[in-house]
C-alpha cells in the first residue's frame, strides 16, 4: 500500500540531504549571515556542536513578521524565478538550511532588523513553534541550537567523536574565514577561544592566524584577470611554493563567486594540472584561492550541501586557472632545505621555561622587523648572522620553532599581530625576488657521491646536492616538451628492427595507437603476434627501447586503449625517464658541468617531472654542529 508520510517524517527526510553533521548547520548559518551583510560572525560550540551550538552575527536580521515564515521550507528571499537559478549572487537560494535544522533541533532564533526597536525570539523545536515573543538585543540575528538529532537517535550514533565533530566545525569557519578576510571571524570551543581574525582584508594575515609563519612565508600570490562578460576570469589569493604540502586536499581553500567548495572533481583536477611535475604523487598544495566567474557560467546547485559547482566550460576555466598558478611557480625560485635536528649541549631542562608558540612566532617577527629577512637561529644562540651568508639564508631559512601544526583543530590557538606578520613577511619575499638572478645560484662542482648525486658548493658556502637522474629528467622533458610543440620530435631509424613478444592485449594497444605513436617518434608494425619496433626517438638509447614501450604500453592498458587529455605528459615522462643518466652512472667532471648548464635553462629546475626534488641544500652550520664548533 503507498501511503504519504508523515510531515514530521518527511521534514526529518528532507533534513538528512542538508544537516550531516553539525559542520551542516555551521555552514548553512555562515552563509545566511553574510549574505545578511555581516561583518564579525562568532561560533560557539560544546560538544562538538551536538550539545550546543551558538552562531552570532551583526547582519541586517529578520523582521518581526517574517521570522516564522523563514521556517517554513522553501521560503527565502532570494530567488524569485526559476531563470534566478542561472545567476545566483548569494550563497543560500534554496529555503532548506533553516527548516531542516528546526526540524532536527531545538532551535532558538534572536533576531532584530536593523529598522526596528526590538528583537523577537522564535524557539522552535522538531519543526513545531514553542514560543515567540519580543525581547531585547542589538542588530544582526543569534541562533542557539541545542540537542542535534534529538529525536533521530540512530543518525546521532552515527557521529564521531566530540573532538572530530569540533574539527569539522573549525574547518568550515577556516575555509570561510579564508575566503572572507574582511569579516571578522571568532571561534569558541568549549569555552576557550581557537580562532580570530582582525577583519582587515589582509588575507595573509588570515593565513597566518591559521597555519601560522612556517606556511605563510611559503605562499606565493596569485593576481589574474583575463576575458570579459561571460568569459571573464580572475583568480586572487596565494599558492604554496614546491616545498610546502600536505598528504591530503585539506589545506586547499578555495571559493568560487564568494562560495567555499571542496577540492573535489573539476577544481581537484585543475589543481592537479598545475601542480603536475612539481609535487609528488600523492602530495596536494596549500590554496587560498578566489576564483571569479561570472554567475551565469556556473551552476552551483549540483550537490545537496552546495560543496560542489558544475562551470558550463570546464575546459576554458582549466586552461586558464592551471596556467596561471604554473606562471606563479616558475617565477619563483624555491630549492627545498634540508633542515635535520641535531641535539644541542644545551638541552633545556624540564624546570627551564619555554617560550610558547606564540612567544617564538613573536620573537620571529621581531626579527624580520629588525633585519629585513628572516634569522638563522640556532640552539643557544644570539640569533644574528653574517652579512655574506645572509642572501641564502633567507632564501632557504630554518625552522624558528618546533614545527607548527599543519592543519587547523580546535587545539589551536594564534593571536599573534598578524597584520604586522604578513607585512614584514611580503617584505622578505620581495628581497628573496631581487636577490635571486636566475632559477639556480651559481653553483661549484665538487664531484660526484656514489654514482647517484653531484655535490656543489654555492658562493656562500652551502652544500648544493643534485639527483643526477631526477635532474636529467627535468631537462629531457622540457626539451622533449619543446620539440612536440613543434612536431619536431627526432626520429632515429633502427638498423635491426627490435623484435617484442608481448600479450595479445598490449599487441592490440599498441596498433590501435600507432599513428599517435608515430608522432612521438616510435614506428611499429606487427609481425604475427608480435610488435617490430622499426624507429624510436633520437633521444631513446637502443637499450631502453623495450622498457619505454612497455610503459607505454602499461598505460594504454590503464586507460582502456583511450588516450586521454593527458596522454601528452604521460608521453613526456615516459620518454624523459628512459632518456635520463641512470642511477649509478659515474659522470666525467664535463658531463656533470653540462648537466648543471642544462638545469640552469629549465623553467622549472626544481623538480622532476614526478614531482620529487632535483636539488636539496645543506646549511653550513650543519656540519659546524655535528663537528661541535658550534651548539
Amino acid at each position: 500500500m503507498i501511503r504519504i508520510l508523515p510531515p514530521a517524517i518527511a521534514a526529518q527526510i528532507a533534513a538528512g540531504e542538508v544537516v550531516e553533521r553539525p559542520a551542516s548547520v555551521v555552514k548553512e548559518l555562515l552563509e545566511n549571515a553574510i549574505d545578511a551583510g555581516a561583518t564579525e560572525i562568532t561560533v560557539e560550540m560544546q560538544g562538538g556542536g551536538v550539545q550546543e551550538l551558538v552562531i552570532r552575527d551583526n547582519g541586517t536580521g529578520i523582521p518581526a513578521d517574517q521570522i516564522e515564515t523563514a521556517f517554513a521550507r522553501h521560503a527565502t528571499s532570494k530567488l524569485i524565478t526559476a531563470e534566478d537559478l542561472f545567476n545566483i549572487a548569494t550563497l543560500g537560494f534554496r529555503g532548506e538550511a533553516l527548516p531542516s535544522i528546526a526540524a532536527v533541533a531545538q532551535v532558538s532564533c534572536t533576531s532584530r532588523h536593523r529598522d526596528a526597536a526590538n528583537a523577537v525570539e522564535l524557539r522552535i523545536a522538531g519543526s513545531e513553534i514553542q514560543d515567540k515573543r519580543s525581547v531585547g538585543a542589538p542588530v544582526g540575528t543569534t541562533f542557539v541550537i541545542r540537542n542535534l538529532f534529538y529525536n533521530l537517535p540512530v543518525r546521532r550514533q552515527f557521529l564521531r567523536s566530540a573532538g572530530a565533530e569540533a574539527a569539522a566545525i573549525a574547518a568550515v569557519v577556516t575555509h570561510y574565514a579564508l575566503a572572507y578576510p574582511s569579516i571578522r571571524f571568532h571561534l569558541v570551543v568549549d569555552h576557550k577561544p581557537r580562532l580570530q581574525t582582525d577583519g582587515s582584508g589582509d588575507l595573509r594575515a588570515v593565513a597566518l592566524a591559521v597555519y601560522g609563519v612556517d606556511v605563510v612565508q611559503h605562499l606565493l600570490p596569485i593576481a589574474y584577470d583575463a576575458g570579459s562578460g561571460p568569459y571573464r576570469i580572475g583568480l586572487h589569493g596565494y599558492v604554496s611554493d614546491a616545498t610546502a604540502h600536505r598528504n591530503t586536499r585539506e589545506a586547499m581553500h578555495i571559493s568560487v563567486n564568494g562560495r567555499t567548495i571542496a577540492a573535489r572533481g573539476t577544481m581537484a583536477g585543475i589543481f592537479d594540472d598545475a601542480y603536475h611535475t612539481v609535487l609528488m604523487k600523492g602530495r596536494f598544495p596549500i590554496l587560498m584561492l578566489a576564483l571569479t566567474v561570472d554567475p551565469a557560467s556556473v551552476d552551483v546547485n549540483v550537490h545537496p550541501a552546495k560543496s560542489e559547482v558544475k562551470f558550463r566550460d570546464p575546459d576554458y576555466v582549466r586552461s586558464h586557472v592551471a596556467d596561471a598558478i604554473r606562471t606563479v611557480l616558475q617565477s619563483t625560485p624555491t630549492i627545498q632545505g634540508w633542515t635535520v635536528p641535531l641535539p644541542s649541549t644545551d638541552a633545556p631542562t624540564a624546570d627551564t621555561p619555554q617560550p610558547t608558540a606564540r612567544e617564538q612566532r613573536l620573537s620571529y617577527l621581531t626579527d624580520l622587523d629588525r633585519s629585513g629577512g628572516a634569522t638563522s637561529r640556532t640552539a643557544g644562540g644570539s640569533g644574528q648572522r653574517s652579512p655574506t651568508r645572509r642572501v641564502e639564508e633567507d632564501l632557504f631559512p630554518e625552522p624558528v620553532s618546533p614545527p607548527l601544526q599543519q592543519t587547523f583543530h580546535p587545539g589551536m590557538r594564534h593571536d599573534v599581530d598578524a597584520k604586522a606578520a604578513g607585512q614584514a613577511l611580503a617584505t622578505v619575499a620581495a628581497q628573496q625576488r631581487e636577490q635571486l638572478q636566475g632559477p639556480l645560484p651559481e653553483l661549484q662542482i665538487i664531484g660526484q657521491l656514489a654514482g647517484l648525486y653531484i655535490l656543489c658548493e654555492s658562493p656562500h658556502h652551502e652544500l648544493y646536492i643534485i639527483d643526477q637522474h631526477a635532474a636529467h629528467e627535468r631537462v629531457n622533458y622540457e626539451r622533449l616538451m619543446a620539440q612536440e610543440a613543434n612536431g619536431k620530435i627526432e626520429i632515429q631509424p633502427l638498423l635491426i628492427p627490435l623484435r617484442l613478444v608481448l600479450v595479445p592485449q598490449d599487441v592490440l594497444l599498441l596498433s590501435q595507437q600507432r599513428d599517435e605513436l608515430l608522432r612521438w617518434g616510435f614506428r611499429i608494425s606487427e609481425e604475427g603476434n608480435d610488435v617490430l619496433v622499426l624507429a624510436i626517438p633520437a633521444t631513446v638509447a637502443p637499450v631502453k627501447t623495450e622498457a619505454a614501450v612497455l610503459q607505454i604500453a602499461a598505460a594504454l592498458r590503464d586507460t582502456g586503449g583511450s588516450l586521454p587529455s593527458d596522454w601528452r605528459e604521460r608521453m613526456l615522462i615516459t620518454l624523459a625517464c628512459h632518456t635520463s643518466i641512470r642511477a649509478g652512472q659515474r659522470l666525467s667532471l664535463a658531463e656533470q658541468t653540462a648537466l648543471l648548464q642544462q638545469m640552469q635553462q629549465c623553467a622549472n629546475p626544481r623538480t622532476c617531472p614526478h614531482g620529487r626534488p632535483t636539488i636539496v641544500s645543506m646549511r653550513l652550520d650543519l656540519f659546524a654542529r655535528q663537528f661541535g664548533r658550534i651548539t
